[in-house]
Formats: structure tokens, C-alpha cells, sequence
């Protein structure tokens, strides 16, 4: 059976706003620093752009999900400092109940590879060895978050939040994990397999 039938629609409501109100339920931040703190804390599982930061901040703001403030600046443009409203709290709250939609994958290397007959085995060997350290540099990147976090952020703040952070960071290492050692078994597989085309 073809999975969209067997998997539930997934929504075409726009989650960047969630995103948003998460980060900003913490503290009143700019656009600025939204991007920054999701390149540095989301970015190895749920990615936002400027493109989506701040079309989504002006809708919440038109919604009542947030205010904004002009902050002056010495020698720059004034700075749009956004705040959550207890509507913002109130929105955030509904959706962290609600289940999340189920995902389906879209990796390109996956597809290629599906297609690979058609050039053969050797060319793969080079994207698959790419794909494998892109993983490592990431789970490097985790361990310094996950340890940043712990010795840095849980001390300083003593919140609550920490085990919910650290059951993130522990999935984005397994994941890469898993697909790091996917790497090593498909490596194997197509070596076999253009040994088999040499022959």
C-alpha cells in the first residue's frame, strides 16, 4: 500500500511561529538573535531562516502573539525587540499538546543511490565518505552543545528545562549516529557491488 495512504496528511500549517514563541517564552529577543539562537540550539533538527523569522514575527504581531518595541541604537538602525503575550503563551501551550505531525524523509542521496544503476556503483563511494563526515561534524558539534549545556547553562540557571534539551541533543546523536554507520554498511555494499562489475 502506498504510504500516503497510510500515513496521516501531514499539516500545511506554518510551525516557524512555534518555533518563535518557544524562544521567546525564555526572554524578549530581535529577529537577530531568534536566528541565532536556533542556528546554535535547533539547527541539527528544525531549521529557520530569516525568511521565515521575521514574516512569521509580523504576523504574530498582527495576531496579538507577540509586541514589539524600537530599541535605540548608537550608530544603528533602531532594534525591533519582540515579547510573548499570554496569547503567545497560550498559542505555544496548545500546540506543545497537540500531537505533531508524522514526517515523511526526503533525502537526495537516498534517491540517487535508488537510481544508481544507471551509473554504476563507483561514483557513490566519494558522496556516501562526504555524507559520513558531514555526520561526524555534526555529532561533534552536539557534544560541544550537550556539554555547553550542562556545565554552562544548567548551573547558572537551575530550570527545568534541561532534560527536555538534553532528550533532543541525545536523539540528534543517535541519529547521526545511525546514519554514520548506515554510511560504513552502504560503503560495503557497493564496493561488493563494483568488485562484481570489474569481474
Amino acid at each position: 500500500m502506498p504510504l500516503p495512504y497510510i500515513i496521516e496528511a501531514m499539516s500545511r500549517e506554518n510551525k516557524s511561529q512555534y518555533a518563535i514563541l518557544g524562544i521567546l517564552a525564555d526572554a524578549p529577543r530581535s529577529g537577530y538573535e531568534i536566528k541565532k539562537l536556533c542556528d546554535q540550539f535547533l539547527s541539527f533538527f528544525w531549521n529557520e531562516n530569516y525568511g521565515n523569522i521575521y514574516p512569521a514575527l509580523k504576523k504574530m504581531e498582527a495576531e496579538g502573539l507577540v509586541t514589539m518595541e524600537r530599541m535605540k541604537q548608537d550608530g544603528s538602525p533602531d532594534k525591533k525587540v519582540y515579547t510573548i503575550t499570554e496569547a503567545g503563551h497560550t498559542a505555544l501551550k496548545d500546540w506543545l499538546r497537540r500531537p505533531p505531525d508524522f514526517r515523511i524523509l526526503r533525502e537526495e542521496l537516498l534517491l540517487q543511490i535508488f537510481f544508481g544503476q544507471t551509473i554504476g556503483a563507483a561514483p557513490f563511494r566519494e558522496k556516501i565518505e562526504r555524507q559520513k563526515k558531514w555526520c561526524q561534524s555534526i555529532i561533534d558539534r552536539l557534544n560541544e552543545v550537550r556539554e555547553y549545556v550542562e556545565t554552562e547553562i544548567a548551573p547558572e540557571r537551575q530550570e527545568d528545562n534541561l532534560p527536555y534539551w538534553l532528550a533532543t541533543l541525545r536523539f540528534g546523536l543517535r541519529f547521526y549516529q545511525m546514519e554514520s554507520d548506515w554510511c560504513d554498511e552502504a560503503q560495503a555494499i557497493l564496493l561488493e557491488l563494483a568488485g562484481n562489475e570489474n569481474d
